[in-house]
């Protein structure tokens, strides 16, 4: 073992109950505590075929941004509603996998242990029936960094609501007409801060010398349950895949690009699983995403949309990105596709889950971003390599 990981579980466990990071329920609190361990001891005794990096000693970092506020949110407007447009995915005949055959693997890992399979074996095995308790810390800000830092948005920010079973959008009349749209979906704890998100973006953008339109999609992240934000990204993302589908916009006409941030990544999958192939945006950029990194494999659960609902789906991560590399971990007891994108080797227990789709890429970006909410940001982001494949990508379809 490492000496850098000799003695430091009641360290951990001191940092724990520091960070108000568990639940006030002792038996959550505990099977967390083992959970966080079990982590930890892992990546001590066994260093991970993607990274090679440890556990910090830090509290369990968050995926989101901000704790809930309770705050309500009403905009006017009307559109189709959702109701009945849950598409049905298409699974082969034992329910594992998608009907879609996808191309060769990019970005081929060396042979070994799936770290993925090691922990869901090992914490499912020491959490047992105790459950897992969500982990709510909050993210420091360092400068411009961190989940607490945004620019001031203008109080005519266009914005989509996706809180309503009926998308509607606000200050949007402008941009009907625009001949491309950047559609910004966030994360957990991400609400009260959506527009603010959606403006650095757009800030970023400009600054990379990108000319679009950015519109800030708002859904219902803000609770303290990640699972029950975590589920709710489904709701979302078949929200807005209504939207996109709605007279307001016209697809074949507008270039439209998504881009979401970790469980906003999961929105924009889940949309692209709703859309299947009724329509299709250009591109979809997901960045620090909180998804399983299997889930965009052949047997995943979002292969089938991705090979379908969009012309290219881009994958930006970093394992500089403590939240998804190791609060993810902790949280979903599976490795997070925005650390070290995505794996479809198999483990101990399980097959290989096939390869990724054609039109998917990893993107490592861990050389550009420290920290899970610098994605987008001016300077400390990866924009730059955000504009270079969009641009890429219109050049390739005006060939």
């Amino acid at each position: 073992m490492p000496s850098a990981c000799r003695g430091r579980d009641d360290e951990s466990l001191t940092r724990l109950n520091r960070s108000n990071c568990v639940s006030a329920a002792s038996g959550r609190a505990v099977a967390t505590r083992v959970a966080v361990l079990v982590s930890h001891r892992l990546e001590c005794r066994l260093p991970s075929p993607m990274s090679g990096r440890r556990v910090p000693t830090g509290a369990l970092p968050s995926l989101g941004s901000e704790p809930d506020r309770g705050v309500s949110r009403t905009m006017t407007g009307t559109h189709p509603t959702d109701d009945g447009a849950q598409e049905e995915r298409r699974t082969s005949g034992d329910g594992g996998g998608t009907e879609t055959e996808t191309g060769a693997k990019r970005g081929e890992r060396s042979p070994g242990v799936s770290r993925r399979r090691v922990l869901q074996t090992t914490a499912a095995t020491a959490v047992g029936g105790a459950g897992l308790a969500g982990a709510t810390g909050t993210a420091s800000a360092s400068g411009f960094t961190g989940c607490d830092d945004w620019l001031e948005a203008p109080a005519e920010f266009p914005e989509i609501d996706l809180t309503s079973s009926n998308p509607s959008a606000m200050n949007f009349d402008d941009l009907e007409d625009a001949d491309e749209l950047v559609v910004h979906v966030h994360g957990w704890l991400g609400l009260e801060t959506s527009t603010e998100q959606a403006y650095t973006l757009e800030t970023s953008l400009e600054e990379s010398d990108y000319d679009a339109s950015v519109v800030a999609a708002s859904w219902s992240a803000d609770t303290l349950n990640y699972w029950g934000a975590e589920s709710e990204t489904e709701t979302a993302g078949r929200r807005l895949a209504s939207w996109l589908r709605a007279d307001r916009i016209d697809l074949e006409e507008t270039t439209v690009r998504l881009v979401g941030h970790s469980l906003g990544g999961r929105c924009c999958l889940e949309a692209l699983a709703s859309l299947g192939d009724e329509a299709t945006v250009d591109s979809v950029a997901l960045v620090g995403t909180a998804a399983d990194d299997d889930s965009v494999c052949t047997d995943g659960e979002f292969a089938y949309g991705v090979s379908t609902g969009a012309d290219a789906v881009y994958n930006y991560h970093s394992e500089n990105d403590d939240s998804v590399c190791y609060g993810y971990d902790v949280q979903s007891l599976s490795s997070g596709l925005g650390c070290a994108g995505s794996d479809c080797e198999g483990g101990w227990t399980t097959d290989d889950s096939g390869s990724v789709p054609d039109n998917y890429t990893d993107v490592d970006v861990t050389d550009d971003v420290d920290d899970h909410c610098d994605y987008l940001k001016p300077e400390v982001g990866c924009v730059p390599r955000l504009v270079a494949d969009f641009e890429s990508e219109s050049e390739s379809d005006a060939e």
